[in-house]
């Protein structure tokens, strides 16, 4: 990951901690869906997702659902076009055991999956919240956020999928399972999405830590902005660029609230989130935010 940038104060994130989210009832099964039976990173983080029976034919179809860091994705089936096939679960089950697909326990309505553990930067401030049963504009959602200390959590990340057809909308969602990867970088969510025996899906996302921890410093600081606290938000600000360099909004929100404290760092700030995103430079010279700056000849030069 890159650097913070130089015109930076230091951040003091404390000491790392294990990771603490609210929100994960671990409880999959609902007496009528089909949660999936393994769930999660395999043993190398490789790869993130599940294998699940879909169904209620007899022998199951298996299917088995995975993305990798780079975007590729794997898919197994116990199937062979319609028809079960014996060698082709056989190598799907080989798999998940190879690769140390995470179980769930239990059965149906009480079924467990695995906790989240593992440790990370952000432990004195951050506290993972998830929304399970969320509902957004295409039906049933899972919103993946948090709260910083003890204000009220924000949810930047929405997770669902469109209907399988206009009259059926999914109704009902869940958390299959939410672990950190081996190597500590990355959380992923697998999230299971149902419609009665119509529409039965999954949705795999990989969400890089550095990245989730800055969108949750960032959305709580524009909280504070709103308010026009902006010693509050650039404090947030401030620590969502620590958190992850490369995020481009929260570096322009950064600059915004410099502006508004009219702090030297304003310039640096701005030119750091223009180089991240060039159409900064359009938004910034329209922004009400930087209206004591716009007579200054750096900001003409650096919108321009």
């Amino acid at each position: 990951m890159a650097a913070a940038p130089a015109f930076l104060p230091p951040a003091d994130f404390g000491p790392p901690g294990p990771i603490v989210v609210t929100g994960y009832s671990r409880i999959v099964g609902t007496g009528m869906n089909d949660p999936a039976y393994a769930s999660g990173f395999t043993h190398d983080g490789a790869w993130l997702g599940y294998c699940a029976e879909i169904g209620a034919r007899h022998p199951a179809n298996t299917t088995c659902e995975f993305v990798s860091q780079r975007g590729e994705t794997k898919n197994l089936s116990s199937d062979v076009g319609d028809d079960f096939n014996a060698a082709a679960k056989r190598t799907l089950d080989a798999f998940v055991k190879e690769q140390k697909l995470p179980l769930v326990a239990g059965g149906m309505g009480r079924v467990s999956a695995p906790p989240l553990t593992g440790s990370w930067r952000f432990a004195r401030d951050l506290t993972l919240v998830l929304d399970e049963h969320a509902q957004g504009k295409r039906g049933a959602a899972v919103r993946v956020g948090g709260r910083v200390g003890s204000e009220k959590p924000v949810y930047p990340i929405l997770v669902d999928l469109p209907p399988a057809a206009p009259s059926l909308p999914f109704h009902t969602s869940w958390v299959n399972s939410f672990g950190l990867s081996p190597d500590g970088q990355e959380l992923g969510l697998v999230a299971g999405f149902f419609c009665m025996e119509w529409c039965d899906s999954f949705a795999i996302r990989r969400l890089p830590v550095a990245r989730l921890a800055a969108q949750i410093y960032n959305d709580t600081g524009m909280r504070h902005h709103g308010t026009k606290d902006y010693a509050g938000s650039a404090a947030l600000f401030e620590k969502a660029v620590h958190a992850d360099p490369s995020f481009a909004l929260s570096a322009y929100n950064l600059a915004c609230a410099y502006a508004r404290l009219q702090r030297p760092s304003t310039r640096a700030a701005l030119e750091h989130a223009i180089r991240l995103e060039a159409s900064a430079k359009t938004r910034a010279a329209a922004d009400a935010d930087f209206e004591a700056m716009k007579s200054e000849p750096w900001f003409a030069a650096a919108v321009k």
